[in-house]
């Protein structure tokens, strides 16, 4: 048998991610075709089964989510900046406004997230409704997005991330908030007391807020 063969592949899968008490059983039911095959993925006993089963987003090796989700927004800076960048001076990939920003964070959670839910409608408040960006709905986690712009300094960003928190403080989905505000030229001045002032449990809803990069 070549190695390159399908059931060589699935063995060579069971062994990475099938428990060791476990693979020596689902090796012999692929080489047999026998029904204890089925028996054994249900209940599942790969982990990855059992995630895709209980319909969570997460990749095997994913960290936990919120954890996965700062590292994106804090490394989004370094990103683009390799990204304007290129080999044999080719043109370079810009951030120029919000939009900008959401199309590259949503490239990277898809990375890491399998369900993601763009622009959501929220519930209204103060008479009006909004869309967010994302929602990980497994995760009951939303990341709404915002970039630094004239018009959009210190003030204006605490002043939108209070209405946003209350906002989401209503929908069913959202027990983690997530708010970046990606601040490439350096227009807050004092990112971490907006975070401090915002960061912590709002009701039932966990609030993070994440302002990067800090000290340009």
């Amino acid at each position: 048998m070549s190695a390159s063969s399908p059931l060589r592949k699935a063995e060579m899968k069971i062994a990475l991610e099938i428990p060791e008490s476990e693979k020596e059983k689902l090796i012999v039911a692929l080489r047999d075709g026998d029904s204890e095959l089925k028996k054994l993925l249900s209940p599942p006993t790969s982990s990855l089964v059992r995630d895709l089963h209980d319909g969570k987003s997460c990749w095997p090796k994913q960290r936990n989510p919120q954890q996965t989700i700062e590292n994106i927004c804090c490394g989004l800076h370094l990103v683009t900046r390799k990204l304007a960048k290129r080999y044999a001076n080719r043109a370079g990939l810009t951030i120029n406004d919000e939009y900008d920003v959401q199309d590259l964070v949503g490239a990277l959670l898809a990375v890491e997230f399998t369900d993601i839910r763009c622009e959501e409608w929220s519930p209204s408040y103060a008479g009006g409704a909004s869309r967010f960006d994302f929602l990980l709905k497994p995760e009951k986690t939303v990341l709404e997005i915002k970039m630094t712009r004239d018009g959009l300094g210190a003030k204006d960003l605490g002043e939108q991330l209070v209405i946003d928190i209350a906002r989401y403080r209503a929908h069913p989905d959202c027990k983690t908030l997530i708010c970046f505000a990606y601040d490439p030229t350096g227009r807050i001045p004092n990112p971490c007391g907006i975070e401090n002032d915002l960061n912590g449990l709002h009701g039932e809803v966990s609030v993070r807020v994440i302002i990067s990069p800090k000290g340009v």
